[in-house]
């Protein structure tokens, strides 16, 4: 019987020592929700619409969906990284995003340099589509943006 009280008062004593060493630790940080953010594509009509979270220190987690003119709706998610660049602040993306449909898949990533001053931007990125064949298209993609009001 005293071994086990003595084993017990061990692990609530580490336990207790671990749960004050955590709570003198930096609090972590949190992400903050900046908004909704909407681009539209000069080449095809795509509006991209952009959940944007603040992960500090000028990261940034993006979420959302593209739909294309014809209505097709695809998942977005993707990271964002703020710099200064030669014509001011610059917002450079990345994301990605797929869909299935009765033809197949397309997946495609994309990268993007927003004008800080503008909201407009410029990118490019790569399209795969496979068809139910499981025959493969890759495309590149390069397209301009405007920045809009989300619709």
């Amino acid at each position: 019987m005293k071994a086990g009280k003595i084993r017990r008062n061990i692990l609530l004593s580490a336990l207790g020592i671990t749960c004050l060493f955590f709570s003198l630790s930096p609090a972590a940080q949190a992400s903050v929700y900046i908004g909704e953010l909407c681009w539209q594509s000069n080449l095809d009509d795509t509006i991209y619409r952009f959940a944007i979270n603040d992960m500090g220190n000028y990261h940034y987690l993006i979420n959302g969906k593209s739909t294309s003119a014809n209505g097709l709706l695809m998942p977005i998610s993707g990271s964002a990284e703020l710099a200064l660049g030669a014509g001011g602040v610059v917002l450079a993306m990345s994301f990605g995003g797929g869909s299935f449909g009765p033809s197949g898949t397309q997946t495609y990533t994309l990268n993007w340099t927003i004008d800080g001053d503008t909201g407009d931007g410029a990118g490019m990125g790569s399209l795969t589509r496979t068809n139910n064949q499981g025959q493969t298209s890759n495309f590149l993609i390069e397209d301009s943006l405007n920045f809009i009001a989300c619709p």
